[in-house]
């Protein structure tokens, strides 16, 4: 039984090649309240309370201007929390209801935090396995967090340096992050096509490597390679 009432807002960011086949949107504003989806350059439609919609050209490829820009459509839904995740994402098996997510939240207030880690699995060939060794076995993700816009949307100017990864700071508020007891399972990079294309991709854009000092040819490096299944994902 839920002990305090809260506002789950999601968010989902729909941009690059969309895979209906590993798009879950259903699944987010199964465990939230209201949802907002964030459409980068894309002729789609999406059912959810909040759209925005960019074309070409109205704004730089830059995820911290992006996610700024629909935390912000979240904090004008009076959201207490803030689960985002992107259209090529799903979000943990064992959280299937709001009310699912709603416990997480409450104990993550008792014990004073204000966001969470969620481990992010890179699945491979399956819904039910991704890849564990090396950098794709320690991938964690910051997505969910207590909404820190609430009330305070004069005075908190969050770092909106352009970034092609990652999300946005926000000076003089300290994250306190409860652990990656949960899990985020990402399909970008699910098939040996997809791998391709992604590392065609960032290469292109980001040539010099500047925002990502290893480059992205580490996707298409199998040595090593080391496989775990989902624990407790039913195969269907």
């Amino acid at each position: 039984m839920s002990i305090k009432k809260v506002n789950i807002v999601g968010i989902m960011h729909f941009g690059g090649d969309i895979d209906e086949k590993y798009m879950h949107f259903d699944r987010l504003r199964q465990v939230t309240d209201k949802t907002v989806a964030f459409i980068d350059n894309l002729e789609m439609d999406v059912n959810a309370d909040y759209v925005i919609k960019t074309k070409k050209g109205d704004l730089p490829w830059n995820d911290n201007a992006n996610r700024l820009m629909s935390m912000t459509a979240a904090a004008h839904m009076d959201a207490d929390w803030i689960l985002s995740i992107d259209s090529d994402e799903d979000i943990d098996h064992r959280i299937n209801s709001r009310d699912d997510m709603e416990e997480i939240i409450n104990d993550l207030e008792k014990a004073g935090c204000n966001s969470m880690w969620f481990a992010l699995r890179e699945m491979w060939e399956s819904e039910y396995i991704y890849r564990a060794d090396g950098l794709w076995g320690t991938k964690t993700r910051l997505r969910l967090k207590k909404n820190f816009l609430k009330g305070k949307e004069a005075a908190i100017k969050p770092s909106i340096e352009k970034k092609y990864h990652g999300g946005f700071n926000y000076p003089g508020i300290p994250i306190k992050a409860g652990p990656a007891v949960y899990e985020i399972y990402h399909y970008g990079c699910v098939t040996e096509s997809k791998r391709q294309q992604r590392v065609a991709k960032y290469n292109e854009l980001d040539p010099d490597k500047k925002f990502q000092r290893m480059g992205y040819d580490y996707m298409l490096d199998y040595s090593g390679l080391e496989l775990k299944t989902v624990e407790g994902k039913n195969l269907q």
